[in-house]
């Protein structure tokens, strides 16, 4: 594959004239095109013929999530003026409140060229675009060409492109793109699991690396192979577009609660006593810990689905022990298979067919840490069902969650092109990019098989459209340097935007030292992203919470119990996002709608209530840029007024934190020096001050965290409001749903009221304090 090379606009072929029948008649092999609205101001644009016949993408769409009401749009009425021009041949889509959303370039809608098909777009300049999946090249994507095709970055780019550069494509494809334009939001998502292109505006270069064939600015949309099938997306804002798209390529099953926890791992971990000694020195230091995590060294000959017998002389047994406070063991999970007769997990899958097959009809062979290596056709149903056997027979000896690695899929210095689909029947650019979601689907399956009652945990590298449906992504490797940290905040915030809420970095970064400063700017920035794995390669300095000193230790510790304090809000979050499908890490423009924030990648909000502006650069100072409002500065333990910019330079053990008034933030009512988790007693802190004028409103949810009971009615549901008048507050609770039992509902207050009202009932505040972000916060409690 090329990473560099891109369609060019004038090698194709572009139709003048639709027909009546919705044909283009005047090419080689002529074609048919389908416009429907799907509601909701949703449109799909689908092209049958040449080729096209058939869509080799799996993504399921409109899928719903079990225990979720259909997530398929109600009837609408559509507030987007969609039409197809036949003569000359154009595509349009306008608000009607007036003005266009959307246009075809004249003569450039649509161009085939072979099996590859283009279609440009209109700029006029003003626009901004975000989005495009897993990205290494910033939040705000204008003038960008690029490719989707999921890579190896360490083995598939030189090294100064890994340590220092912006490797692209990266690991997951999900070319959905998010244009702000002057009249709203538009979503387009192509669903094509092939080598997409995107080029939003790239100009001609004197380095040769893109030509679009024109002076002109435009977007070009396009792909090397598969249908013509695309999805327009509309709406007056970007929360509206987000639940929209969500809704169409499916939500985030709610996760089991550990998974929201802080995780352990190292390549290089090998042993059921080395876990027991970290799970021992993690209780000692009073640093909650949910996951403690295997590399490949745990395996037999990195064969998978095997644990060495001298690391683990009783599997069962040892994860028993291990796992008998509450922590998970989650090991990793290869696809490759190593190719060995005598051993009865290959000998098995050879027997069974599911290989992969090469041109000549034979097993594909790749290499990877087992050396030559078989890998399971997922495209085929008896591929998938094998796969999902051996992981329910891992997960019955006692695992409960696994990461899947190496799933682009790298195959080491084998070119994949030989690496056939449906028992050899389809070429290798058919599955390349949906490998990884195929894995992650058939893994939840088998752990879904061995309990089904159990909410299970994926972690996986690399992924495609709808990957949120089974698992969640990490960054992949990275290097420890401020570079790959700066980058951590656009990448989480364009995945979260593109359908992966459930995402975040190594912490640290995964290759080379990590100084303790370098350590320390991580967790600050990264210790409420959605998922926090402090993860590090072989032969690199230790990275464990303790490496770096007693005064570090304590901040580090300071902000995994952070986490812990705060993961009654993050897990409200993801109630929310399986819900509704609203995202979780937003860029600054996802709540406040002003054309200052567009281009801010340091910031971000973590759901509607908090804005973190972490150090991510050497740099002991930084730029900060508040919000209009109000907002409970952390740093402070006060009031301040936003809608302006300053400098700040924070000390070591404080970041930049900020509460946004009119919210409301569960949190857990004891000091989070564990990882286990009451599901059913919330502190919720109420961002209200006295003298403001402010109605809150919300609802809270209260379950197990752990099984799917909820979806059986086994959840209770609080409505809660708050309203302020002067100095005083007035709070009224309901319960909606009562399945789970009472919830334990206390309220934090941020300013002095004189009268506090809960259910009618006159209660007054306490002085509070608990320490967050670096500070004691001096607040007050009913």
């Amino acid at each position: 594959m090329h990473f560099k090379k891109y369609l060019h606009s004038e090698n194709f072929e572009f139709p003048s004239v639709l027909t009546a029948e919705n044909r283009f008649s005047e090419l080689r092999k002529p074609c048919a095109v389908a416009f429907p609205s799907l509601g909701n101001n949703i449109f799909r644009f689908t092209v049958t013929g040449n080729g096209w016949n058939r869509n080799e993408s799996t993504l399921d769409l409109f899928p719903g999530n079990a225990g979720v009401p259909p997530a398929h749009p109600p009837p609408s009425v559509d507030t987007v003026n969609a039409h197809l021009h036949p003569d000359p041949f154009s595509l349009s889509f306008k608000s009607n409140k007036g003005g266009s959303l959307l246009e075809s370039v004249p003569g450039k809608a649509f161009g085939v060229c072979g099996d590859s098909f283009l279609m440009g777009f209109k700029l006029d300049g003003d626009e901004k675009f975000y989005g495009l999946g897993e990205k290494f090249l910033g939040l705000e994507l204008s003038g960008t060409c690029t490719k989707f095709w999921n890579t190896d970055i360490m083995g598939d780019f030189p090294p100064a492109v890994f340590t220092e550069g912006r490797p692209d494509p990266a690991y997951v494809s999900i070319p959905y793109l998010i244009i702000k334009t002057k009249s709203g939001w538009v979503g387009i998502l192509v669903n094509n699991p092939g080598a997409v292109m995107v080029n939003t505006g790239a100009k001609i270069k004197v380095e040769g690396l893109m030509s679009v064939g024109a002076v002109d600015k435009m977007l070009l949309i396009g792909a090397d192979h598969g249908q013509p099938d695309l999805f327009f997306l509309f709406a007056d804002s970007l929360p509206e577009l987000t639940r929209n798209y969500q809704k169409l390529v499916g939500t985030t099953p709610l996760p089991p609660v550990w998974s929201l926890g802080y995780h352990q791992c190292r390549w290089g971990y090998t042993s059921a006593a080395e876990l027991a000694g970290y799970k021992q020195r993690f209780a000692r230091e009073k640093i909650p810990v949910d996951g403690l995590w295997l590399d490949i060294d745990y395996m037999r000959d990195y064969r998978v689905f095997t644990f060495h017998e001298d690391h683990f002389p009783n599997v069962e047994a040892d994860l028993a022990d291990l796992q008998s406070d509450g922590q998970h063991v989650v090991p990793i999970i290869d696809p490759g298979v190593k190719i060995d007769p005598d051993w009865d997990v290959y000998a098995d899958g050879l027997e069974s067919d599911v290989y992969c097959k090469n041109p000549q009809g034979k097993t594909f062979v790749g290499q990877v840490w087992p050396g030559d290596t078989a890998f399971v056709d997922y495209a085929r149903k008896t591929g998938k069902t094998w796969w999902t056997e051996q992981v329910a027979e891992l997960a019955r000896k006692g695992i409960h969650g696994c990461w899947n690695d190496m799933n682009d899929p790298s195959l080491g210095f084998v070119d994949g092109t030989p690496m056939l689909w449906a028992n050899g029947k389809k070429p290798h650019w058919t599955y390349h990019n949906q490998f990884a979601k195929l894995m992650a689907e058939s893994t939840r399956d088998g752990f879904l098989k061995a309990r089904p009652d159990e909410r299970p945990f994926i972690l996986s590298r690399s992924g495609s459209t709808g990957m949120a449906r089974s698992a969640a992504i990490w960054h992949g490797d990275s290097t420890a340097n401020y570079h790959w940290l700066q980058l951590s905040i656009p990448t989480a915030l364009n995945l979260s935007l593109s359908g992966v809420p459930f995402n975040g970095p190594d912490l640290g970064g995964f290759g080379g030292d990590t100084p303790s400063q370098l350590f320390l700017d991580y967790i600050k920035a990264c210790f409420l992203f959605p998922f926090c794995r402090n993860h590090t390669a072989i032969g690199t300095s230790r990275q464990e919470p303790w490496s770096f000193g007693k005064k570090s230790l304590n901040t580090i510790r300071d902000y995994i119990q952070d986490r812990y304090r705060l993961r009654p809000y993050l897990y409200q979050l993801f109630v929310q996002q399986e819900e509704r499908g609203e995202a979780i890490l937003r860029p600054l423009f996802y709540d406040f709608d002003q054309t200052e924030f567009l281009k801010v990648d340091d910031q971000f909000m973590t759901g509607p209530a908090l804005l973190q502006a972490p150090l991510v650069q050497e740099s002991r100072s930084r730029k900060v840029i508040l919000p209009p409002g109000r907002w409970w500065n952390f740093m402070t333990s006060k009031w301040t007024e936003g809608g302006r910019r300053f400098k700040l330079t924070p000390k070591d053990d404080t970041t930049p934190l900020y509460g946004r008034a009119g919210t409301a933030i569960p949190m857990e009512t004891t000091s989070p020096e564990t990882h286990h988790w009451r599901g059913n007693a919330f502190d919720l802190h109420l961002l209200l001050e006295p003298g403001s004028k402010h109605t809150l409103r919300g609802d809270l949810v209260s379950d197990d965290g752990a099984t799917f009971g909820y979806q059986r009615g086994e959840r209770t549901r609080v409505s809660y409001t708050a309203k302020t008048d002067g100095d005083t507050l007035r709070i009224t609770t309901r319960t909606l749903e009562d399945g789970y039992g009472p919830l334990d509902l206390n309220f934090v207050l941020y300013g002095p009221f004189k009268k506090v009202v809960v259910n009618r009932k006159e209660i007054k505040p306490a002085n509070y304090s608990y320490r967050l972000a670096g500070r004691i916060q001096n607040v007050y409690r009913v």
